[in-house]
Formats: C-alpha cells, sequence, structure tokens
C-alpha cells in the first residue's frame, strides 16, 4: 500500500502537482512532522490532501481494485482521522494500564 500511494505521487503528473503544492511551506516543519505527525492540524490536511490526490492517481493509472481498497481503508481509518498506525499501539497501551 505505501509502495502504490507513493508511485502514483511520483508517476502521475497530476498527483505530483499536487504534491508539490501540498507540501509548500512544510521545508522547516519536519521536526513538527516527526513529532506530531498528522495529529498537527497543518501536516493532517497536507497528508490528507496528498492522500485524497493519490488515490485519484491510482484509478488513473489503472491500480487494480484491491490495491485501491487497501489505501482507501487506510485513509478512512488513518489519514481522514488526522490518525496513524502507531495511535492504535499507544491506545493499546493505554487500555492495558
Amino acid at each position: 500500500m505505501p509502495v502504490a500511494i507513493a508511485s502514483a505521487l511520483l508517476i502521475d503528473r497530476e498527483a505530483a502537482a499536487d504534491a508539490k503544492a501540498a507540501s509548500i511551506g512544510f521545508e522547516h516543519r519536519w521536526q513538527i512532522a516527526v513529532r506530531d505527525g498528522v495529529a498537527d492540524p497543518a501536516v493532517g490536511f497536507a497528508a490528507r490532501a496528498l492522500m485524497e490526490s493519490a488515490l485519484a492517481a491510482l484509478g488513473r493509472l489503472g491500480v487494480d481494485a484491491r490495491t485501491r481498497d487497501e489505501c482507501v481503508d487506510f485513509y478512512d481509518r488513518y489519514t481522514a482521522r488526522n490518525r496513524s498506525p502507531a495511535d492504535d499501539a499507544q491506545d493499546a497501551r493505554v487500555e492495558a494500564a
């Protein structure tokens, strides 16, 4: 799934242009992105824009339905909710405590 998303953003011209536009202004936000991830409002906004562009590109590129569905499921479960898979692990630790 990560390879499909990254490939879509690199191969599809429209998605590549969207990715470039979504990343403007992030040159100096890497520490925030690393620390807070998509929970940071600006990082979350950019992540949603990138994923939405990549999802559209997957269709244009003719990627198989199973891969597209997995990418959409990831977007719905995580990116659209400003979450990452690491949040699931954190939630499990909190519940176990």
